[in-house]
């Protein structure tokens, strides 16, 4: 049944691989909880996913925010610089 660890994401393993392997080794699992596992191993896919969604989303926006602000800052420096 070590296999079933394999089902989560890296991230998920190197926090829980250990504890989850032992549980693993030290247990017969039902079929019912081997289905289990593999439903949690997706969920635990999709959240990593979605949270590399949202921390790609905020580095576009850091990267528009920061080239806005650098754009400001030479537009406002080339005015002060004329007048």
């Amino acid at each position: 049944m070590k296999w079933l660890i394999h089902l989560y994401p890296k991230k998920w393993r190197q926090r829980y691989g250990d504890e989850f392997l032992y549980i693993l080794e030290n247990r017969n699992l039902s079929i019912k909880e081997v289905i289990d596992v593999c439903i949690n191993a997706m969920d635990a896919r999709f959240l990593n996913l979605v949270e590399g969604i949202i921390n790609m989303d905020k580095k576009i926006r850091d990267v528009l925010l920061g080239s806005v602000l650098n754009r400001f800052l030479i537009f406002g420096s080339v005015i002060f610089i004329v007048t």
